[in-house]
């Protein structure tokens, strides 16, 4: 059995109680792990307090990620207080439970709002690991686990330009830190999911991962599994990764 005893284990975008980042966080919260949640409303701390009703250790703080200067503040105080941070999950993004999405074409996008879809997912991720890498190299360990999609390293989406290419660039640039990072003994991979039955999926969403060689939905808990065992020793070994996770959708070309 994997074991997180005294682990501190940072999860952003981890305030939906049907999100993929709180099924990650129970996971390592079950396996022992100290679980830091963070997320940009304030509801993430209802879900530490919903960890910590089931025995686990946990504790939540709100930040713009989009913002270096309160990312590097947040991780000051929890480096303060925990001394260390052994694993790093990146699953903030854009999609936001109750906000609805538009999907312009590329050529009628304006230039603002692409950037800021672009920069929600993108630049979460960038600034969370610029600042957290150079402690774990100090420590001489650390596993970052990005949640990126397969739309952007495997697929594209009509309307969704922004979305593709913010998804696409973290496998990029995780590729290549993990090359420069591998010598402190941290591994960095990616996950890239499908049809996932997650409060921020939309009908269209759900709608098609009905019609997956598997004919269902993904459930975020089918993430987390895959998460923790990254995270693990027994993936030492995996690094610079980018694994599915859709139920056999993006091998699959259909006809008629």
């Amino acid at each position: 059995m994997m074991d997180f005893k005294n682990k501190v284990c940072l999860i952003s975008g981890a305030a939906s109680e049907r999100g993929i980042g709180f099924a990650i966080a129970k996971e390592f919260g079950a396996l022992g792990a100290i679980v830091i949640l963070t997320d940009i409303v304030e509801k993430v701390y209802d879900r530490a307090d919903d960890l910590n009703r089931l025995g686990m250790k946990s504790a939540a703080y709100t930040c713009d990620l989009c913002n270096a200067e309160k990312v590097q503040n947040m991780l000051e105080e929890l480096y303060d207080k925990y001394r260390k941070i052994d694993v790093l999950i990146n699953n903030a993004g854009w999609h936001i439970e109750g906000c609805p999405e538009e999907y312009p074409d590329f050529v009628d996008a304006k230039k603002e709002e692409w950037f800021l879809k672009f920069n929600r997912n993108f630049m979460t991720t960038f600034n969370m690991t610029k600042t957290i890498l150079p402690n774990m190299k100090k420590q001489k360990a650390g596993r970052i686990i990005n949640i990126s999609s397969v739309i952007g390293p495997v697929l594209g989406a009509e309307g969704d330009s922004a979305y593709a290419a913010s998804k696409a660039g973290i496998v990029g640039m995780s590729r290549s830190i993990a090359i420069e990072a591998a010598k402190d003994n941290i591994t960095i991979n990616n996950i890239l999911p499908g049809y996932i039955s997650s409060a921020s999926q939309e009908e269209d969403a759900y709608e098609a991962g009905l019609k997956t060689p598997m004919n269902r939905n993904g459930h975020p808990d089918e993430v987390a599994g895959l998460a923790v065992f990254l995270a693990s020793e027994k993936a030492s070994y995996i690094t610079g990764q980018a694994i599915v996770v859709d139920g056999g959708a993006s091998i699959e070309m259909k006809f008629g």
